[in-house]
């Protein structure tokens, strides 16, 4: 295993506040702050997808249309067509 991708768990001083009572240290604090920035990009991406899918006039559920686009290529070329 790479030590340089190991994260390290450290109690965090009293006084401090976390929801597990421990920190990041290390590499493991630039991982997770590239973690939130990826996160982040595929949240827009989610968004994004979903608004492309609401543009569709046809009738039937949101979930629905986002299966059957990934199902169907027509369907899903259709939406991409609507895209400004």
């Amino acid at each position: 295993m790479d030590s340089s991708r190991d994260i390290l768990l450290v109690p965090i001083r009293h006084g401090t506040t976390s929801a597990t009572g421990y920190g990041l240290s290390g590499p493991a604090v630039q991982l997770a702050a590239d973690s939130r920035v990826i996160l982040s990009s595929v949240l827009v991406i989610c968004r994004r997808v979903l608004d492309v899918v609401r543009l569709d006039q046809s009738k039937g559920l949101l979930t629905a249309k986002l299966k059957r686009s990934g199902w169907n290529d027509e369907f899903m070329l259709k939406l991409l067509s609507q895209m400004r």
